[in-house]
């Protein structure tokens, strides 16, 4: 068994325990401190000094102290027994948590601690979390993040608060909470793994830190912590300003697609940004890594033809100058057949109401001379058919008398043509007999139908409702 760090008894207080009372004091959001919460302590000098002082700051009554086991170490209940008695010595409420799970990279032990800190929050009515990051540990975040290439949002370290979780001891050093504890008598427990070179922190901690101090003083890396105070206020300030062209550059109701030439004429500074929130609201949350956001920015540049690729499980679908996340790839548009008797007037619908085609006999005056890939009105003679007609999608092989000169054109290529979106084409109708294209709305008409006797004739009007 392990047995805790020895330290020597020093006086109650001095002026530098009244600096770190300080510290502790302004981490909290005004009016916080006072009110019941949980204090997630280890049993490290880090957090056994962060239980000091908030009992110090507060008092130990109403507070919470949550020692969390995740089953990897045998010294855990040595260190939670150590826990429990700081708790009880600073009149403070004791509970040991289970972290266990699976997965045992730092990240996972993590993810579940959170959890586990979070839903006894919730029991217990806890109105703050507090963890004992130093400033130690976010000069070793953003030093880390610096070398894997992390963005401005990366560089911000770690945030003094988030959601309910608060970090009072962000502007404190190791080695000042240490003393602390040697002064006021306080042993601490040493956990054996922070001491283990296989973890990038560990490395980065024992090795590079100190060459990177004796190369150009110790206090070289002091600054990094305001500096990255520095970078949460921009890159807020840039996720507001990012958050206007986005409403821009977002289209439907839905916010599932992108128009990419409204994110060209966002400021170049802001179009990743624009990217990730719309990929986090289109994906359902998913934050991209630096690869994934290079592979987005890439397709979000090019505005000519259609593609498809898949980023993070997710389906994106760009069809000429808009982007369209599909979260179920398997989403297609259903099979359609639907009669169309031209001798009753009315209106039929596509699948999910995509558009609509109205059937009106014996109408006045002409139909107006206008196609787009959203409107169009046809007469046609009624007369002319002696199959039954049908709205059916585009088929493999439907092909149409060419425009100009002899043959045939195949219809698919007339969309690409006309710039229909990839993702529309498959529930596009087609207007047709058993045997042939009669009129693709927006595209063509298949045959050189024109209404002979007035009383024969039927008009047509083709809308599309969504794109």
């Amino acid at each position: 068994m392990r047995e805790p760090v020895k330290t020597t008894t020093g006086r109650a207080f001095e002026r530098a325990d009244w600096r770190l009372l300080e510290h502790v004091r302004s981490g909290f959001p005004h009016g916080w401190i006072e009110r019941p919460g949980l204090a997630a302590v280890s049993g490290g000098a880090d957090s056994l000094a962060m239980l000091e002082l908030l009992a110090d700051a507060r008092g130990g009554e109403g507070m919470t102290v949550a020692y969390v086991d995740h089953g990897t170490r045998p010294e855990a209940a040595f260190e939670a027994a150590w826990v429990a008695a700081s708790a009880r010595r600073r009149r403070a409420a004791f509970v040991k948590l289970d972290g266990r799970g699976s997965g045992r990279s730092e990240a996972a032990m993590r993810e579940r601690r959170y959890r586990a800190l979070g839903e006894c929050a919730r029991h217990m009515g806890a109105h703050w979390i507090a963890t004992a990051h130093t400033a130690d540990d976010q000069i070793e975040t953003l030093l880390l993040r610096l070398l894997r290439g992390s963005g401005r949002r990366g560089l911000g370290g770690v945030a003094p608060v988030r959601g309910r979780l608060v970090r009072p001891l962000l502007g404190s050093r190791r080695t000042d909470l240490r003393a602390f504890l040697v002064r006021r008598g306080i042993g601490w427990c040493e956990d054996p793994s922070n001491r283990d070179r296989s973890y990038a922190r560990n490395r980065l901690r024992h090795d590079v830190i100190p060459a990177i101090e004796e190369a150009f003083g110790e206090d070289c890396l002091r600054r990094l912590p305001e500096l990255a105070d520095r970078w949460r206020e921009e890159d807020r300030f840039l996720d507001s300003e990012a958050a206007r062209f986005q409403a821009f550059a977002t289209v439907g109701v839905d916010s599932a697609a992108l128009d990419l030439r409204a994110l060209a004429e966002t400021p170049p500074a802001l179009q990743p940004r624009v990217l990730r929130a719309w990929f986090a609201r289109a994906s359902g949350g998913h934050v991209l890594s630096l690869a994934q956001m290079t592979c987005l920015e890439a397709l979000s540049r090019r505005h000519h033809g259609c593609e498809e690729i898949f980023v993070a499980g997710v389906r994106l679908v760009r069809e000429y100058s808009r982007l369209r996340a599909c979260r179920d790839i398997r989403d297609r548009p259903p099979v359609f057949a639907i009669p169309v008797d031209l001798s009753q007037p009315g209106r039929l619908e596509g699948p999910g109401g995509t558009w609509s085609v109205s059937i009106r006999p014996r109408p006045s005056g002409e139909a107006p001379p206008f196609r787009s890939i959203a409107y169009e009105a046809i007469d046609l003679d009624a007369a002319a058919f002696d199959h039954p007609l049908e709205l059916r999608p585009l088929r493999e092989g439907d092909r149409v008398p060419a425009e100009c000169g002899s043959g045939h054109r195949a219809v698919r290529d007339m969309m690409i043509d006309r710039k229909v979106p990839q993702g529309a084409r498959s529930d596009w109708p087609v207007l047709a007999t058993p045997e042939s294209v009669v009129w693709v709305p927006g595209i063509t008409l298949g045959e050189a139908i024109r209404p002979g006797d007035r009383s024969n004739r039927v008009r047509l009007t083709w809308r599309r409702l969504k794109i």
